[in-house]
């Protein structure tokens, strides 16, 4: 049996992926990470809001990966920390601290459409 239920496109999410450099550029180190946060906070929740419909999770998986990873590189650079990797700037650390938006799918019995 065929399931007939709306997916994300790879497109979409490299357009986001893409919106999420903007704010987290190597060379705008001198922003305050509340800034930030609060650009990629907004970018994320319009995003989830307009695609939250359908099978979202892997999509949202990809994109939490990336914010995470972008982040990271960013303060990294700010703080000019050479320490490669997540270990430096842990998840707990950027969602409870700085306040980063979680992309998590709506689990209800309604469906979102």
């Amino acid at each position: 049996m065929a399931y007939l239920g709306s997916s994300l496109s790879r497109k979409k999410i490299a357009k986001l992926c893409d919106a999420i450099r903007e704010p987290t550029p190597r060379s705008g180190t001198g922003r305050d990470e509340k800034y930030i946060v609060r650009k990629l906070n907004r970018k994320l929740v319009g995003w989830a809001n307009y695609f939250g419909v359908g099978a979202v999770t892997r999509a949202y998986g990809v994109v939490n990966y990336h914010v995470m990873n972008r982040l990271n590189r960013w303060l990294r650079a700010k703080h000019r920390v050479q320490s490669p990797g997540c270990s430096r700037y842990p998840d707990e650390f950027l969602y409870r601290k700085l306040g980063l938006y979680p992309l998590r799918s709506k689990r209800s019995s309604l469906p979102n459409a």
